[in-house]
């Protein structure tokens, strides 16, 4: 394969970077440590804080109705808004895992709240966020948050969201439930601390197997979409998640109390108020809508500008730059699916005549873990963590049970030298139990090379035994034990950015004995390493305030091993809009189109009972441009949202998929309305 387009990406962001830095970046990062109390929040693992954009100002959202209230970039979704979801990106080995696998959720685990997906408030005044979107047919999402601050040190947060959409296909319809608290606490003295959030969330859906006849859809025969027939009328699947996290720590220095409270506890003293700065920092104090698989409308904040009332402090401990912490956490996560059906003539086994077919699996796991840290000193900072845990697990269904017992060793590293260099790491080790020789290792560097250019550079290494499921599955459907040895995963990245809008970065990905769903629907390994090269660019330009074009593109270069993980050579998205305001700026507008594309490539299937993609070789699916476009207005404390979806169904004919025999989302109008109170 020629590297001419390699060179074409990486010679043209080179080139977007240089026009980039033109007075598009403003300079004066964030700073960890004490804010003055304030609207701001955190994250579990995060020692950044970012503040809210009280002017509610920011209507740079165009991606908020997508299917799963995320961004979707490197993702297709199927039929309807909360269908599964098919994964064109390689595995990024950074996000957030459980207990290395245990469980997966296959094609809707982005539907589920990731641990460091949950935010932990603190505000001046009660805040509440309403959200409402429509969905398809009938359809809607409906999200409302509230947090305030009980007194001065302790903050409660609450959020419940409900999808409900019909879909425009036969046996499509969609629901999810999610409830999330979370809440923290600083003492009086600042020297003991807690966080603690719970989860409770549903998903359930219809499984239609999709469309019979490709021909009658690609050939637009049947115009009206609820005619079409589909292989499944019965079947429908069912997950939960319940998570519940408490963590807390006693600071053993003393410190004397700061009188302040504040989402990291330390003592500080607050230092002159700066002036708004740019609304994305530095990648590494992302906003909640660019970090890793964070929800953009959950956690209320995305436009998170720092107003000039708002203040940050400097982060001396009162104790010459030296912290002491003892630590504890407890984890309990508990996941499950269930299939139900009737349809015995589609699957190739029916194991259990009597009644209805069920298929499922689910896992509880305990995680106990003690902790030190070492943190010294002041403009420039080290923090050491070191701990220890015990991890108790059960999972299966009711026809096999499997448990076990698990210790490990783990620690975290991270630090700054001034403004010059930040590093952030973390490492676990199993040294017990059917887990052993288990470890997940994850470091990341960004370097301030001149003005505000930065380097980042990272790696990640992986070794984990398969899931649960993968090892051994008895249902209705599909039985296996299959003699699986633990994969090993490592992924480089390095790249260059001025802020999260102007970016380019290399990849490079690495597999061995990875597991995959062969054409018979059971897992095998690969008896070859899986090897990829990754270059991803993003360029966000603005001319006159009035004229946005958002770029992200992503080149894909396979070395090994495309036939077990196959994904498009091109990802590319594009969106061009003007913002402007209208009767003296009551009226807020931004207005545009966008264009979302990948190249053909061998698609993989989807299997409705074990809820997963598996490889059947049914042909190469993609080069399909989806165009978008929509409207977004503030009106006071509103945002309303307008976007007619896939507006070009039909110019350039039908053959759009997310998957062999399920078409992507329709021609649709879609509308919503956002809306902030302060109390």
């Amino acid at each position: 394969m020629s590297f001419a387009p390699i060179r074409f990406v990486f010679l043209l962001s080179l080139l977007v970077l240089g026009l980039g830095a033109l007075g598009q970046y403003k300079p004066g990062p964030l700073k960890e440590g004490s804010p003055e109390f304030s609207h701001q929040y955190t994250f579990l693992n995060d020692s950044n804080y970012y503040f809210i954009d009280t002017s509610f100002k920011d209507l740079h959202w165009y991606r908020l109705l997508s299917a799963s209230v995320q961004d979707d970039y490197g993702y297709t979704t199927a039929l309807n808004a909360g269908g599964f979801q098919n994964n064109l990106l390689v595995p990024r080995l950074n996000q957030s895992i459980h207990y290395e696998l245990l469980q997966d959720q296959g094609a809707y685990k982005r539907y589920f709240t990731a641990p460091g997906e949950v935010p932990f408030f603190q505000v001046k005044t009660p805040l509440t966020e309403a959200l409402y979107t429509q969905g398809i047919e009938r359809g809607q999402v409906f999200t409302i948050a509230h947090t305030q601050n009980i007194n001065r040190r302790w903050n409660a947060y609450l959020r419940y969201r409900r999808l409900n959409s019909q879909g425009e296909y036969l046996h499509n319809q969609n629901k999810l439930n999610s409830l999330l608290l979370s809440t923290h606490y600083t003492a009086q003295n600042d020297r003991y601390r807690i966080k603690a959030f719970f989860v409770d969330e549903e998903v359930e859906v219809q499984q239609n197997g999709g469309i019979q006849n490709d021909s009658v859809f690609e050939e637009n025969l049947e115009s009206n979409r609820n005619l079409l027939l589909v292989n499944l009328r019965n079947d429908q699947r069912i997950m939960r998640n319940q998570h519940l996290n408490l963590r807390h720590s006693l600071d053993l220095t003393g410190s004397p109390a700061s009188n302040k409270g504040g989402l990291s506890g330390q003592n500080a003293t607050p230092s002159p108020a700066r002036g708004p700065v740019d609304s994305l920092a530095l990648d590494s104090m992302k906003t909640a809508s660019d970090r890793p698989g964070a929800r953009a409308t959950d956690t209320l904040l995305q436009d998170s500008i720092r107003s000039a009332s708002d203040t940050i402090s400097t982060d001396s401990t009162g104790n010459g730059g030296f912290q002491w912490t003892l630590g504890h956490q407890l984890d309990f996560r508990r996941q499950s699916f269930g299939y139900l059906g009737q349809s015995s003539d589609f699957y190739q086994n029916y194991h259990f005549q009597s009644g209805a077919y069920r298929d499922s699996f689910g896992t509880r796991a305990l995680r106990n873990d003690l902790f030190t840290r070492f943190e010294v000193g002041q403009t420039s900072r080290l923090s050491l963590t070191l701990g220890a845990g015990l991890l108790l697990y059960n999972g299966g269904n009711a026809y096999q049970k499997v448990e076990g017992t698990a210790a490990s060793l783990w620690g975290r590293l991270q630090g700054r030298i001034k403004e010059r260099f930040e590093l952030k790491s973390k490492a676990r080790l199993y040294t017990t139990g059917p887990l052993a020789g288990n470890f997940n290792l994850e470091g990341t560097l960004f370097t301030r090379l001149f003005g505000p250019v930065k380097l980042l550079a990272g790696y990640t290494a992986r070794r984990q035994n398969p899931t649960l499921m993968a090892q051994r599955y008895l249902s209705n459907n599909f039985i296996w034990n299959a003699n699986l040895t633990p994969v090993f995963q490592q992924a480089l990245h390095y790249g260059l950015q001025l802020d999260p809008r102007h970016k380019l970065e290399v990849r490079h990905f690495n597999a061995l004995n990875y597991v995959y769903f062969n054409a018979s629907a059971r897992p095998e390994q690969t008896g070859t390493p899986i090897n990829y090269t990754q270059i991803s660019t993003r360029q966000d330009f603005t001319l006159w305030d009035l004229v946005h074009l958002d770029n992200k593109a992503t080149y894909q270069l396979h070395h090994s091993g495309k036939a077990f993980m196959p994904r498009p050579d091109w990802i590319l998205r594009h969106a061009l809009y003007f913002d402007f305001p209208l009767f003296g700026d009551a009226l807020e507008v931004i207005t545009g189109a966008e264009l979302s594309y990948f190249s053909s490539f061998e698609m993989p299937s989807y299997v409705p009972a074990l809820g997963r993609t598996v490889l059947r070789r049914e042909g190469n699916f993609g080069n399909y441009p989806y165009l978008d476009v929509f409207a977004q207005f503030k009106v006071m404390e509103a945002h309303i949202y307008l976007r007619y979806q896939h507006v070009n169904q039909g110019l350039n004919g039908f053959q759009y998929y997310a998957a062999p025999g399920y078409p992507m989302i329709d021609r649709h109008f879609r509308l919503g309305i956002r809306w902030r109170f302060f109390q």
